[in-house]
């Protein structure tokens, strides 16, 4: 019989041969390995999930400024061309408003997807690209159609503001 002395300097008898102590031993190397193993694999498919996450809560977020500040441009253009200066005063209030209240968290969503795009980059998650394609381009011809309205807009009220001038 062997001793083996413990933390507590305790003095254990252990019998020659003990398996106990060997499996032991390799259930944790191998448990050890195995979480080696899965660790990278689950890091990536979480990035990816994550890029995906990203992209639809920008998504949403879009088309819902998209219809908003949309609406709210068309009303400025409608009320610059009836040469109604109230009105338009108090619709592009509210344009800028809106403005103000969508586009900061569109900015920190993009910034968020461009952080966890290069972190499924660094975990090597292939396929992204393509799946997500679609919405990127979704998302950016919602943001050139509510450019175009603005631009409209601001167009709008530059020909009351030089229609009314003497």
């Amino acid at each position: 019989m062997r001793l083996i002395q413990t933390v507590d300097a305790a003095t254990v008898p252990i019998p020659e041969g003990a398996p106990a102590m060997k499996l032991k031993s390799t259930l944790a190397a191998l448990l050890v390995a195995l979480v080696a193993g899965l660790v990278p694999a689950l890091s990536s498919a979480d990035a990816g999930s994550a890029v995906q996450a990203d992209v639809a809560r920008l998504t949403t977020e879009i088309a819902a400024a998209h219809d908003s500040l949309l609406a709210d441009s068309s009303s400025v253009t409608a009320d610059a061309s009836a040469g109604n200066k109230v009105a338009v005063r108090a619709d592009v209030k509210k344009l800028r408003a809106d403005a103000a209240a969508y586009l900061p968290p569109i900015r920190a969503d993009v910034r968020q997807l461009r952080t966890d795009v290069q972190a499924a980059r660094a975990a090597e998650v292939g396929g992204l690209g393509k799946s997500l394609r679609a919405s990127v381009v979704a998302d950016r011809q919602a943001a050139k159609e509510l450019r175009q309205a603005v631009r409209q807009a601001r167009h709008a009220v530059q020909a009351l503001r030089a229609a009314n001038r003497p």
